[in-house]
């Protein structure tokens, strides 16, 4: 949804949060009881969508469009961690997974959805995202070969998300495979939130993504590495503005995103965090932001680029 001023935000329609939301879309404004608060234009629905690869899978079941104009998918829809019974509390991988059959996506398909995409012109970059693997690479190795074979048939900047692999090699071959950016998500500074809400991603000491994190700067760039910091479940606002301080002077470009529950998962429940808390934080860490030159025009793919989920879509 594209708000005054260019702003791009995912605007949520599902789950019984939205069912308690005083807001309303209405003959393209936003109301809030009989009040017209602001004009909105609809991304237009992508002509994409309607059509199937060469092996008959509907092309939104590969990928999708996400904010403005990138393309975004889960290459595996399946997680080492749920097999270990530690998974991310407000993660819905697996929930999606089993709904689809299409739990792994190839290298074929993604081609044939990204050029589609690109020749509709709504796409400028790409994200691929995957459930962590058991291997010590994470899944950086699978997902460098998908890239691989992507950048040789498509042009489109790409950005990764996976945990901190245990040896600096495999981010060094995602950068060879032509990954942009990367992104190796913490999702709270606050420890004793981390161990509550992401109690096998928590197992990996908070060191070691400072370390990757370092590594990869050295590899992809200033800014090109990008960490979420959830927002709504726990962690204190002092620890978040601890945590944008720390990794905007590693050069990590940290994304404050407002937790929204997914229906199927253990936190469906729980309520969104408060506005009035959003635009306080937003006041609180956007001036560390322009003292530091962290902005999103110089990011090159990704969801730091895209900005529709997180407060930084706000940013100027």
């Amino acid at each position: 949804m594209i708000f005054p001023d260019g702003v791009v935000l995912n605007v949520p329609f599902r789950g019984s949060f939205v069912s308690r939301s005083p807001f309303e879309l209405r003959d393209g404004w936003v109301w809030k009881g009989k009040e017209r608060l602001v004009e909105v234009s609809l991304i237009p629905f992508p002509r994409f969508y309607r059509r199937k690869t060469s092996n008959g899978i509907p092309m939104h079941r590969v990928a999708k469009l996400h904010g403005r104009d990138c393309l975004a998918t889960t290459l595996l829809s399946s997680c080492w961690r749920w097999a270990q019974g530690k998974a991310c509390r407000f993660c819905a991988i697996q929930v999606y997974g089993e709904r689809d059959p299409l739990i792994r996506k190839t290298p074929e398909q993604l081609v044939e959805v990204a050029r589609a995409a690109v020749e509709e012109g709504i796409t400028k970059h790409l994200v691929i995202t995957t459930g962590t693997l058991a291997s010590p690479d994470r899944g950086a190795r699978v997902l460098a070969e998908t890239v691989r074979k992507v950048r040789e048939k498509v042009d489109l900047p790409t950005e990764v998300h996976l945990e901190p692999p245990e040896d600096p090699e495999s981010l060094e071959e995602l950068k060879e495979a032509g990954v942009d950016t990367v992104g190796m998500h913490l999702e709270f500074y606050d420890e004793r939130v981390r161990k509550e809400v992401c109690p096998g991603k928590a197992e990996l000491p908070r060191e070691e993504y400072f370390r990757r994190w370092e590594e990869a700067v050295e590899i992809f760039g200033k800014w090109q590495v990008n960490s979420f910091l959830l927002v709504g479940l726990g962690e204190s606002d002092q620890s978040l503005l601890e945590g944008t301080k720390d990794l905007l002077g590693r050069g990590v470009f940290p994304r404050l995103v407002p937790f929204r529950p997914t229906p199927g998962t253990p936190l469906e429940g729980v309520p969104p965090p408060e506005p009035s808390r959003l635009e306080r934080l937003l006041s609180q860490v956007e001036e560390e932001y322009r003292k530091r030159g962290a902005l999103s025009a110089r990011i090159k793919s990704g969801c730091a680029r895209c900005r529709a989920c997180g407060l930084d879509a706000f940013l100027s």
